[in-house]
């Protein structure tokens, strides 16, 4: 941590990326999204077309993504805390 902020000592910008609902932002494949399909309480068939947070895999799969997504810049201009 220490490292961490040494190396930011001289930079001048700073940002934050709040991920509160970033699963959400995750769409499914329309072909995928029967899977996700449950039974509302008036009988109705519903499915989630964005990433639900409270799914098995849904942790694994948006770290997947941010990993892929931010790969080449861990380290230079960001930092996981």
């Amino acid at each position: 941590m220490s490292e961490m902020i040494r190396s930011l000592h001289n930079e001048k910008f700073f940002s934050v990326l709040d991920l509160k609902d970033g699963y959400f932002q995750v769409s499914h494949k329309k072909e995928d999204r029967d899977k996700t399909a449950f039974l509302s309480p008036d009988n109705r068939i519903l499915h989630f077309t964005r990433m639900p947070q409270d799914y098995k895999n849904s942790p694994a799969t948006f770290q997947r993504r941010m990993t892929l997504m931010l790969s080449g810049l861990l380290g230079k201009i960001w930092f996981v805390i």
